[in-house]
């Protein structure tokens, strides 16, 4: 079987590197769309303008000219440009130039033809989306079927979104439709921490929540040796990875989740935003998904669950597969007629998964999901949609029924009920 490792072209991380986009940026392409939201639109365009006047000195300092300076800044696409050699001598005039659209909020197929559109009738070479885990997907989308380079410049990470070659797509509802899996991961990962401080924790939260999948998901993939969606096998590369996100998890936390209610920038930020993008979002993507995130995708589904973000679903997705597999384990030991250790090796695992979601704030019963005990019906559409023939609960190695997954979720409330 073949091993496969997929990452972005260029990860780079740092406070304050804003001012430093624009050089990057221009490495793919002289014009340039950047996808922005509501959120700080003004602040986020400032920075923009501000890492490309930081460039055009970075230019003059190497004796180019970046910009044509009769005018303010050529921002506006269209225009007929053309690069200018003066009198013979090698200093090339280049025009780069940039415009904004705003993103509408939901990465649907409307969304995503839209912005295509304009990328064509525009002349684009590059995107560059600003923002988090829906648009996103939409800038990665939008560059796979205009066939453009693709710059993400994460303002939160409440996913693992940032990094990989695929793209959640939701109806116009906001519910989960399908994944649309692209030709690569994108070009340019690029992480302000300035950005990320400044952002609510429950963010931060949220992306610890998908990244605390990623380890077990990745092992249940090793385990059953199964075929990931690119048509590779599981990657100890990725594997090992996942695991050093889940201790990064473990170890900065906590910290990181007090830091950013202080709007304090810290090595242990640092650490869980490393966590939360890359090594979740190489982990997962070679290293393969499980029943956690296709317990998320069946949550996704139902709308009373929508008030949750995709991590905290994850979460505690992540949670009831622990319980799937520690009952499984059960039956296989009582198969070889060996005694069950009650403090079993999956049973540490729930409880360590447990304490750590409760000491960040991720949700552990079903009324913090937005679901009941009681309501039977819709935790049996929830266990129908995540056995879906295109979701990865086929990567578990052993047969998950219905009966299964909402036992297994009527578990983690009860022991989420008694933390």
């Amino acid at each position: 079987m073949i091993e496969q490792l997929k990452a972005p072209g260029k990860y780079m991380q740092g406070t304050g590197i804003m001012k430093d986009l624009a050089k990057h940026v221009v490495t793919y392409g002289r014009k340039a769309l950047y996808l922005l939201a509501d959120r700080d639109v003004d602040l986020i365009k400032e920075r923009i303008d501000r890492s490309y006047q930081c460039y055009q000195s970075y230019q003059s300092d190497q004796g180019y000219q970046s910009y044509h300076r009769n005018q303010s800044y050529q921002r506006y696409l269209g225009e007929n440009e053309s690069s200018l050699i003066n009198n013979g001598n090698k200093d090339e005039i280049v025009h780069d130039t940039y415009c904004y659209e705003m993103f509408k909020g939901e990465c649907d197929n409307e969304e995503i033809s839209r912005i295509v559109d304009i990328v064509k009738k525009q002349g684009i070479e590059v995107i560059v989306g600003i923002g988090s885990g829906k648009l996103h997907d939409t800038t990665k989308a939008v560059g796979f079927y205009a066939n453009i380079p693709v710059a993400i410049v994460p303002t939160i990470v409440a996913s693992d979104a940032p990094c990989s070659s695929m793209s959640v797509i939701n109806t116009k509802e906001g519910c989960f439709d399908h994944y649309l899996y692209l030709k690569h991961n994108p070009d340019l990962v690029f992480v302000d921490i300035d950005f990320i401080i400044q952002a609510p924790a429950r963010l931060l939260v949220a992306g610890m929540g998908d990244a605390l999948s990623t380890y077990f998901e990745a092992r249940a993939c090793q385990q059953s040796n199964c075929l990931l969606p690119n048509g590779s096998k599981s990657s100890d590369v990725a594997y090992y990875l996942s695991k050093l996100c889940l201790e990064s998890l473990y170890q900065y936390g906590v910290q990181a989740k007090e830091d950013v209610i202080n709007h304090i920038s810290s090595i242990a930020v640092e650490k869980i935003v490393e966590a939360n993008t890359l090594l979740s979002g190489v982990g997962f993507e070679s290293g393969g998904l499980a029943a956690a995130h296709a317990i998320n995708d069946g949550m996704s589904r139902i709308e009373s669950c929508n008030h949750r973000l995709h991590g905290e679903k994850v979460a505690f997705a992540t949670l009831v597969q622990l319980v799937l597999e520690r009952e499984y384990e059960k039956c296989s030991t009582s198969d070889r007629n060996k005694n069950v250790d009650s403090k079993s090796h999956s049973q540490k695992e729930i409880e360590e998964v447990l304490e750590f979601c409760v000491q960040v704030g991720l949700p552990v019963t079903l009324e913090e999901m937005g679901l009941t005990s009681g309501d039977r019906d819709t935790l049996q559409r929830i266990a129908e949609y995540s056995l879906l023939d295109n979701e990865p609960m086929h990567h578990m190695g052993f047969i998950v029924t219905e009966d299964m997954i909402i036992q297994a979720m009527l578990e983690v409330d009860c022991i989420g009920k008694g933390k």
